[in-house]
């Protein structure tokens, strides 16, 4: 399910959902983590249930390091959760650098699909 189809089942379950663009995702940066922590869980449990999913692909967070002279690097961290076990089944950090920020994310989205235009 895209992100817009996410928001509307969300706005259409409020208050058991929550807004998905107000969730603490960026929890989900840290390395070792290996379960989803709560209310980051419980919040993803009820949005997937609404969802009618098992699976959530979450970009846990996007930082732009500025180089000391132009541009700088990006780097994107996604995480695929099992939301009803809480288990981080999988985590990627793509890096690219770049010009400037945009230039550099595109980079790392790039990254996380070779091949591909």
């Amino acid at each position: 399910m895209l992100p817009p189809a996410v928001r509307q089942a969300a706005r259409r379950a409020a208050p058991v959902a929550v807004d998905p663009d107000q969730m603490a995702t960026s929890l989900l940066r840290g390395r070792r983590l290996a379960k989803l922590p709560d209310p980051l869980w419980s919040q993803m449990r009820s949005l997937t249930a609404v969802a009618g999913e098992r699976y959530a692909l979450v970009p846990a967070s996007l930082i732009f390091v500025p180089a000391t002279e132009d541009g700088g690097r990006a780097e994107l961290t996604l995480v695929l959760a099992d939301v009803r076990s809480g288990a981080i089944e999988w985590r990627t950090v793509a890096n690219a650098v770049g010009a400037d920020p945009w230039e550099a994310l595109q980079g790392a989205l790039k990254a996380l699909t070779p091949g591909l235009p």
